[in-house]
């Protein structure tokens, strides 16, 4: 697995503290986070874990983006969530569930993270962080919390995908990642912090890479997107979501 240790990179008990997992923690559990986590740094494509990782880990983006994906057995993608900073992925279910072996056989669910751009992030051994849970109440009401923002970020992103056309579900998408990860700037267009092939946005939406290509290109005629090298600006972002 790639990544490379990435130590000093400013105060991670500041950055644990504005955490949905860590938030409102005590300096007793901080600490023990600062001492059993690890940071590392990944390139765009490295991969940050395996599907089926025999020592599944729980992992929190500090800078970057990582999307979380699902292979065939043939290798066609499917792209399943976008994470930036703050953002937990990982075996978190698992810690409240029966242990790690559940990951192992929830292959439909298992999902590979991979680097999106230059990412760093903080990584937990399964087995100490669910001791924690198991002996910290707090945590555990935390570890519920997190859970309960992706299942809401779930149903807002499949409302963006229901009974709309493929140019409606790829403006949705758009709208969501800009909302999500964009720079606004001051004549209002919000540039994406990341790149995102069509490919990319083909495995997110559901639809083939052709369609993607031609609904980019509607949307850059009616000035609501740019779109170079991967690089995309929403220059409507109010717009985009009430395409249908």
């Amino acid at each position: 697995m790639a990544g490379v240790d990435n130590p000093g990179q400013g105060s991670l008990i500041w950055f644990l503290k504005t955490t949905a997992l860590f938030n409102d923690q005590s300096d007793s559990i901080l600490s023990w986070a600062d001492d059993r986590s690890r940071e590392r740094a990944y390139a765009r494509g490295d991969v940050i874990s395996l599907l089926g990782d025999s020592r599944p880990g729980i992992y929190v983006v500090r800078d970057g983006q990582v999307k979380l994906r699902t292979c065939s057995v043939g290798g066609k993608e499917k792209i399943l969530d976008i994470v930036g900073p703050g953002d937990t992925f990982g075996a978190l279910e698992e810690v409240v569930a029966a242990g790690p072996q559940v990951a192992a056989s929830r292959d439909m669910l298992a999902t590979e993270a991979v680097a999106l751009g230059p990412t760093v992030v903080v990584a937990f051994r399964f087995e100490e962080f669910q001791a924690l849970v198991a002996r910290r109440p707090t945590v555990v009401m935390n570890v519920s919390r997190v859970l309960g923002l992706k299942q809401r970020r779930l149903e807002i992103r499949l409302s963006r995908l229901l009974y709309r056309s493929s140019l409606g579900k790829v403006a949705g998408v758009l709208a969501d990642l800009a909302e999500r990860f964009g720079t606004r700037a001051t004549d209002g267009s919000v540039l994406l912090d990341f790149k995102l092939t069509h490919q990319e946005i083909a495995s997110l939406v559901g639809v083939k890479r052709e369609t993607v290509s031609d609904c980019l290109g509607i949307l850059e005629l009616r000035e609501l997107v740019q779109s170079k090298r991967s690089r995309i600006r929403v220059l409507r972002p109010e717009v985009l979501d009430d395409i249908v």
